[in-house]
């Protein structure tokens, strides 16, 4: 197809909303075509749209992309037979500006799948534990419409993630493991938009006498099973079909089946290669979780199980076989008043271990014995798992993913024969500790009677060295060396970089069943102490005290004479509750809610008013002329102007500018040293009224974005159920240095804060209308208004305790369990403290660049903690050489 490469190559502009089609494509139905090319936003936002592809409207992708970058794509389209002539096409969406395409390419491909040792084959999507299989297909960027074989045939089109069914539509999918049959089948579709009508779902194990099994005919979730009568069976079809008048968008099926035969555990993989030549046109690899490139054995004899280690943002499945690597101790490496982890996996073997515990062996002394890091200060969890059913994306995959760090059972915990038990290890060295390289070790019991006889050797002494010794009767202790080096530098109590997260009392108290006041500030005090370990500021951190000082005002006896009004604040009580938490939590920033001036609604954009007075009237200019003047005076007067932000309205469109205009309008006017904060990337709209930008990650650049900057506007950034991968997210069944990395681009992109909407978002009331949802047994975050998972951990960073699900009405005064993302992210804050000290010291360091090792761009990044480690430790020893610390 030279013609089209030719007329490509020569760079067509697509502008906003337009497209380019070529026409006379030679295509054969059923064969695989990928189209390839190289996109390039010509202006500088994206406005949530981006480059669509695809062949004409019958099948279409839409792509995220960068702004500002050179973006390359590729999918993958199956030709159906109802198609006929079906022009190829390039477009935008939502893009002012269009974009500009070069190097794009359309050619045959074939599609090759991992091939198991035990003759399986299995695609992107599909992953086997035991004899469980699962199959989901999630916004697989490069796939298209094509999944392993399983797609027959369909006469519904296709766009990004959906199939739209109009009468007499539909697709028919065929299911097989290779050499096993399926003993249960279950499955589910996502209907995501609704018009009109009814989609029938039906089954047959030999493709032909179909049986109904489901309807679709709302928006929502609908779930279905293969009935038992008809299995076990080889092949599961799997049709859909809609009625004469039928008009809705249904996603890929997502399964969940058993299958006979010997358990395995394997994530699938697709390689597109042209047909031709054999080139590799591009690959959808298994999950990261699946990987075994990374983690230490420890040189540590222990009978009848394995000790290694694994970095703190590594992901251990339960079944991952121990690495052949080895490493002397568990070794970790802080600044004084800084918190580091380390995890410490514990293998069994040929048989369960039972209570299990990892405790501190003691403090960890420097070898000239003039300092010592005390036991308290290290703290050791339990890693829970939990059991993705719906992964996130497709770097995803279903089953256990460890989240959850626990208190470690008093009897100890219990691992099967031949799985992981990762335990979380954390350092908080003290204030004031000496730099130097501090010793100790862990001591790991598990209840083994006859442990001694499968040692394999004699015990080495817990004092002679690392080894196992009897314990107590029945149990078996081994000594597990533990080392920190300290920097010589020291963090400061409050972090430079701002933070703003949801913890809102409404979701956490029903849970600990609280009733009382004085209860109710004991768990927010708990609740907010673990925020503020990992350096995580609430939005409202006044608490109970309430987010608004009291206010009063007089009038002028005279009529008219407003602008006389006299304003008296009550500010002590709210000073004095701000004054707490910014020196008990170290916070560093709050969301100042304005006493008296109405809140937007965004859903009806009422007007404002202010005690009477309408917006756009010389009275209301007189008032707020003196009440928001009062305000910023007070907030300047107490040294809280950098930490005090409106944040007024959220997530707005573009209708909702007019409005946001007018509310904001005088508090920039008669109060403009106040920051304004809105969850949006700067727009010509919103100029003049907004001067704290907080879009989200993927939206950060915009055409004003220069301009903004220049004036001097804050920006910050957020991440909540968008972006997903490619970028870096907050998801459970994401590679856990996500959060870390995402740190590291806050500062490559000049960020002075980071915002979450939730971290203690546990329960849907459209999933989970007559209970609450248990965030240990359903790790979905789900939407409020229907059933459709947001994300795996979405808003949610800290767990209930355990005892908030035990039967019971008295109040749970316990703390939250924490997660390892809220770890990581403690880190990467942390980090970020570190380029803020070498910027004070040095500001044109060259270190202070990020290295594109681990940050190339927002959607090329590292997934491994190495570079990141390196570079951290760069950044100290400069910190040390420059302070003269070390």
């Amino acid at each position: 197809m030279p013609a089209i490469a030719s007329l490509l190559l020569a760079g067509v502009l697509a502008t906003n909303g337009a497209s380019w089609t070529a026409k006379d494509v030679p295509q054969t139905p059923g064969d695989l075509y990928a189209l390839s090319y190289k996109a390039t936003p010509s202006g500088k936002g994206l406005l949530n749209g981006g480059p669509v592809a695809g062949r004409s409207t019958v099948f279409n992708m839409d792509f995220p992309v960068e702004a500002g970058k050179t973006n390359e794509r590729s999918c993958v389209f199956v030709y159906p037979a109802f198609a006929t002539n079906c022009p190829i096409r390039l477009g935008t969406y939502n893009m002012p500006g269009g974009a500009s395409w070069r190097d794009i390419t359309f050619r045959r491909v074939r599609a090759e799948y991992a091939r198991l040792e035990n003759g399986v084959e299995l695609g992107a999507g599909e992953a086997v534990d035991g004899n469980v299989y699962r199959f989901m297909r999630r916004n697989i960027r490069l796939q298209g419409p094509h999944v392993r074989p399983f797609l027959k045939r369909t006469r519904a089109t296709f766009n990004t993630t959906i199939w739209r069914h109009s009468p007499g539509a539909g697709c028919e999918y065929v299911f097989n493991v290779a050499g096993r049959r399926f003993t249960n089948f279950e499955m589910s579709f996502q209907v995501s938009s609704y018009s009109t009508g009814t989609v029938y779902v039906a089954v047959s194990t030999n493709g032909g006498d179909w049986r109904d099994v489901a309807v679709c005919d709302m928006k929502g979730s609908v779930a279905c099973r293969i009935p038992d009568d008809i299995l076990p069976a080889s092949h599961v079809f799997v049709r859909t079909l809609g009625e004469s008048v039928c008009s809705m968008a249904l996603g890929f099926p997502s399964v969940k089946a058993t299958i006979d035969g010997e358990p395995f555990r394997a994530a699938g993989s697709t390689h597109y290669v042209d047909a031709e030549t054999g080139e590799t046109v591009g690959e959808i690899p298994a999950p990261d979780y699946y990987a075994e490139d990374w983690g230490e054995a420890l040189d540590v004899p222990a009978p009848g199980f394995t000790l290694w280690r694994a970095d703190e943002e590594m992901r251990v499945a339960p079944w991952r076989r121990a690495p052949t690597a080895k490493a002397a101790a568990l070794a970790i490496a802080a600044a004084a008043n800084e918190a580091e982890s380390v995890q410490l996996v514990v293998k069994a073997g040929e048989s369960d271990l039972g209570g299990l515990r990892v405790s501190v062996a003691g403090d960890l002394k420097a070898k000239d014995g003039a300092g010592r890091i005390p036991a308290d200060a290290i703290d050791v969890r339990r890693v829970t798992y939990l059991d993705i059913e719906s992964p996130t994306d497709e770097s995803s995959a279903p089953g256990l993913w460890p989240e959850v760090l626990e208190t470690i059972p008093v009897e100890g915990a219990t691992v099967p024969a031949g799985q992981n038990r990762p335990f979380w290890v954390r350092v908080k060295v003290p204030k004031g500790t000496p730099a130097g390289l501090y010793k100790g070790a862990l001591s790991v019991t598990v209840s083994a009677p006859d442990a001694a006889a499968t040692a394999g050797g004699p015990p080495q002494s817990a004092t002679g060295g690392p080894g196992a010794v009897p314990a107590a009767e029945g149990t078996v202790k081994v000594s597990v060396p533990l080392e920190v080096e300290v920097f010589g530098f020291e963090l400061p109590d409050t972090m430079t970089l701002k933070t703003s997260f949801g913890c809102a009392d409404a979701k956490i108290f029903p849970y600990h069943r609280i009733t009382d006041a004085r209860d109710g500030d004991t768990v927010r005090d708990l609740y907010y102490r673990t925020l503020s370990a990992a350096h995580l500021t609430p939005y409202h951190p006044a608490g109970h005290d309430g987010h608004e000082p009291l206010w009063s005002y007089t009038l002028s006896a005279e009529e008219g004479k407003e602008d006389e009004a006299v304003f008296t604040f009550a500010w002590d009580a709210w000073d004095a509750a701000i004054s707490n938490a910014l020196a008990r939590y170290h916070f560093n920033s709050f969301v100042f809610s304005i006493p008296g001036f109405t809140k937007a609604d965004f859903r009806a954009n009422n007007p404002h008013d202010f005690h009477g007075r309408k917006d756009g009237t010389p009275e209301y200019e007189a008032l707020v002329s003196k009440y928001f003047g009062a305000i910023e005076a007070h907030l300047r007067e107490r040294g809280w102007l950098d930490m005090a932000g409106i944040y007024w309205f959220d997530e707005p469109t573009e209708k909702d500018y007019p409005f946001i205009r007018r509310g904001l309008r005088a508090i920039r006017k008669y109060a403009p040293a106040l920051r304004c904060r809105i969850t949006e990337e700067p727009q010509e709209g919103l100029m003049d009224v907004v001067n704290l930008w907080c879009p989200t990650s993927m939206n950060l650049h915009s055409p004003a974005e220069a301009a903004c900057r220049a004036r001097g506007d804050e920006f910050w950034w957020y991440i909540c159920m968008y972006p997903k991968a490619p970028y870096a997210t907050e998801f459970i069944d994401h590679p856990g240095t996500d959060l870390r990395v995402w740190l590291w681009q806050t500062w490559q992109e000049r960020i002075r804060g980071i915002l979450v909407w939730e971290t203690v978002y546990w329960t849907s009331r459209a999933v989970y209308p007559l209970s609450r949802q248990n965030p240990y047994e359903d790790a979905a975050s789900w939407a409020d208004s229907m059933r459709y998972n947001w994300g795996n951990g979405d808003g949610r960073f800290l767990y209930p305790p355990r005892a908030c699900f035990d039967k019971g009405d008295g109040p749970i005064l316990e703390p939250p369990n924490g997660s390892m993302r809220l770890e990581i992210l403690r880190d990467g804050i942390e980090d970020y403290e570190y380029f803020a000290i070498l910027s004070r010291l040095d500001p044109g360091n060259a270190l202070l660049e990020v290295p594109s090792d681990i940050s190339k761009s927002q959607t090329d990044f590292t997934r491994r903690p190495a570079p990141i480690k390196a570079h951290r430790l760069k950044l100290a020893r400069e910190i040390e050489r420059l302070s003269g610390g070390g």
